[in-house]
């Protein structure tokens, strides 16, 4: 959409979006606000010419049909991917990496069908839940989760899907105020950087965690090692198949942007896409 405004001189037009429309919160001139210009360009809301005719024009680029589009185009990429397995698309869930994505983006994301959020941290999580006043909206927490601040966890969150020790499951479960749901995040690699209980603990912790009070244990997560090359991860994936199988576990939440659909392919019931929703974090 294209609209005009009347102007005298090189100037710059901030917008913000309201209900799927836009409206001018501000206009300024560039050579008196410099520092405005670079942030509506950094903003990347709107593209706007001015005409030596003293005509503005401006365009519309909205988060809302980017992340829309994304949104669908994620969606069709899981059910081929379940087709070539032979799995029903409906049971691959996706859950949007909200992780430094600012609330508006959010929701432009659940306003095209997104129900399920996922958070690394919890103080940006504190910040950004209440704002969304969606309760039909899932948030999970995927990044690692100290034990000192399990007790705002559990108020947050209906998922917690980065279990890894014992000591936070019983954690959890003393603070937790009714059935919570959860994930043991396994790690594959002995990486440093990465968190997760290790293969050979494995058992002990889903025994902690299936003889708790109030911990639901859901299944498996994991964040493999970062290889390029998606097919390349397909091992990892398979393995974590194999160990939820061992226990009967239904869900398996694994697969990324890049990755996802080899994920799907080896068992993936969760997928945390992140890039390939909202674009790049800022």
């Amino acid at each position: 959409m294209v609209r005009k405004l009347a102007c005298v001189r090189a100037c710059w037009v901030r917008f913000e979006p309201v209900d799927g429309g836009s409206f001018v919160k501000e206009l300024f001139d560039s050579e008196t606000h410099p520092e405005k210009e670079n942030q509506s360009r950094a903003l990347g809301q709107a593209d706007v010419q001015c005409h030596r005719s003293g005509v503005i024009r401006y365009r519309q680029e909205s988060h809302m049909s980017r992340i829309g589009e994304n949104y669908q185009r994620i969606l069709e990429r899981i059910g081929k991917a379940a087709l070539r397995v032979d799995r029903d698309p409906a049971s691959i869930r996706l859950v949007g990496v909200t992780k430094r994505i600012d609330i508006e983006r959010v929701r432009e994301a659940i306003e095209s069908g997104l129900s399920e959020i996922g958070e690394n941290r919890i103080q940006e999580a504190e910040e950004k839940i209440p704002l969304l006043q969606r309760p039909e909206v899932h948030a999970h927490l995927i990044g690692h989760l100290q034990a000192n601040k399990a007790k705002k966890a559990v108020g947050l969150f209906s998922c917690i899907q980065s279990v890894d020790s014992v000591a936070l499951a019983q954690r959890l479960d003393a603070l937790a105020p009714g059935r919570l749901s959860v994930l043991i995040q396994v790690k594959l690699e002995d990486e440093v950087s990465k968190t997760g209980v290790l293969e050979s603990d494995l058992p002990r912790l889903v025994d902690v965690v299936q003889a708790s009070e109030n911990l639901d244990l859901r299944g498996l997560m994991t964040i493999p090692p970062f290889i390029e090359t998606a097919e390349d991860l397909r091992p990892y994936f398979r393995r974590l198949r194999q160990r939820a199988d061992e226990f009967a576990l239904a869900e398996l939440s694994m697969g990324m942007s890049h990755d996802f659909e080899v994920a799907i392919e080896e068992g993936a019931t969760m997928v945390r896409v992140g890039t390939a929703l909202f674009g790049d974090r800022g």
